[in-house]
């Protein structure tokens, strides 16, 4: 049963890493014309919104919405390639993120995912002001966060009681990071489930769970100083 809670797991972070991407990895950079939305004009999208899920992006109340698109990869940018400006697009191996302004201080972000061939693509869409604030108090359910570091962004999902946060500028390695966090947790009665923190292993992330309250906690750290934290209840 805990291999399998796991393995769950691990498949609902890699959708939630996914649904982060629209934000952190490629934040609007400016310039491009206003354009009203264009969803309902990419070819083969489903009218129907699979997933409707509510978030807090530092502070500020926004929704990610989930559609299935009926296209090949290669047909969905030639179409993106012709209707929008090159700064707005961005598309690597199997995703192609696209932002631009649909009002003069909202963007709209989308994140494309192939997911191989007689499959249909996955959407995720969301609108965001221009520009977020900056992420404010550091969560208490989550690790402190390291000497010198600096939060980046606090993302909550009231649905699922779930808190992501990230931060950057930290001092020390990611095999430092995380065996001070691993430290930490076991002195709050949280099990590593990889025991990466041990010196053999050298590991920079780990699933750690909790028995009382039922809790799961991801962290993954850089070699940049960067890091994410992750937890909800299961």
């Amino acid at each position: 049963m805990m291999r399998k809670s796991i393995f769950v797991f691990i498949m609902f972070l890699f959708f939630f890493a996914v649904r982060a991407e629209v934000f952190t990895l490629w934040p609007y950079s400016g310039g491009g014309s206003v354009l009203s939305s264009k969803v309902d004009s990419i070819p083969g999208i489903d009218r129907e919104i699979l997933l409707i899920e509510p978030m807090i992006v530092n502070g500020v109340r926004l929704k990610l919405e989930v559609r299935r698109i009926d296209s090949t990869f290669d047909n969905l940018i030639l179409f993106l390639k012709g209707n929008f400006d090159p700064k707005e697009l961005r598309a690597a191996g199997d995703t192609i993120r696209v932002a631009y302004k649909t009002g003069e201080k909202q963007v709209e972000r989308w994140l494309i995912v192939n997911s191989g061939d007689g499959k249909p693509l996955t959407m995720f869409c969301i609108t965001s002001p221009l520009k977020l604030p900056g992420p404010g108090e550091w969560p208490a359910s989550l690790p402190p966060l390291p000497v010198g570091a600096k939060a980046v962004q606090v993302v909550e999902f009231p649905g699922r009681k779930a808190v992501y946060g990230s931060f950057e500028n930290s001092g020390n390695s990611p095999e430092q990071l995380l065996r001070n966090t691993s430290d930490f947790l076991r002195s709050r009665g949280w099990q590593a489930a990889g025991n990466e923190a041990d010196p053999s292993i050298q590991g920079n992330g780990d699933l750690f769970l909790r028995a009382n309250p039922r809790e799961l906690m991801w962290v993954s750290y850089g070699a940049a100083g960067n890091g994410a934290c992750y937890t909800r209840p299961y």
